[in-house]
């Protein structure tokens, strides 16, 4: 399957951006620092973080289980969280593993990526978010219909709409990159 174009007005994705903050809810690890959540805040968000719920000096098992009994989407930039034997799918409250840049650039990595991914949908629990530097995402969900782990992979680009490429992972197509 090639990369296909997703078509979007400014007027839904405006709309997106004014539903984010109703939607989303988030639990900001550590490895962000204090001050990612008080931009998320500053933005109309629900957010919290690891130093306020005194979960920075816990594990990451720790971390994980506290966004999930919260209820909160996992903002990180520690690439362990995507380790299935140790955070696996059915108890992830929704992760997003944010690349190592300054805090404008995340929030906007961040905002860019949910606002490709979700399309107008509640940010479902399961699924994990990868942003690259690049500009490339890759989501990983598993599809309780069919009972395959499936993953989608985003190109956000500076000049034109942003690409999809959807792959299930029994199928032997190459990967986008």
């Amino acid at each position: 399957m090639p990369w296909q174009t997703i078509t979007i007005s400014n007027e839904e994705a405006n709309a997106l951006m004014r539903g984010f903050p109703t939607v989303c809810r988030f639990l900001v690890d550590a490895t962000l620092g204090r001050g990612f959540a008080l931009a998320l805040r500053s933005l109309g968000y629900d957010a919290t973080d690891a130093f306020a719920l005194k979960l920075d000096r816990r594990t990451n098992e720790d971390v994980y289980a506290a966004a999930w009994k919260q209820h909160r989407m996992l903002l990180t930039q520690n690439r362990a969280f995507l380790d299935e034997r140790r955070f696996p799918g059915n108890c992830n409250p929704g992760l997003v593993v944010l690349p190592p840049n300054s805090n404008d650039a995340l929030v906007s990595a961040l905002m860019s990526a949910l606002s490709v991914v979700v399309q107008g949908r509640r940010v479902l629990p399961g699924v994990k978010i990868l942003v690259g530097e690049n500009g490339r995402l890759t989501v990983t969900s598993y599809n309780r219909t069919t009972g395959v782990e499936e993953r989608t992979y985003y190109k956000l680009r500076m000049a034109g709409p942003p690409l999809v490429w959807h792959r299930a992972s029994s199928n032997k197509s190459p990967l986008p990159y």
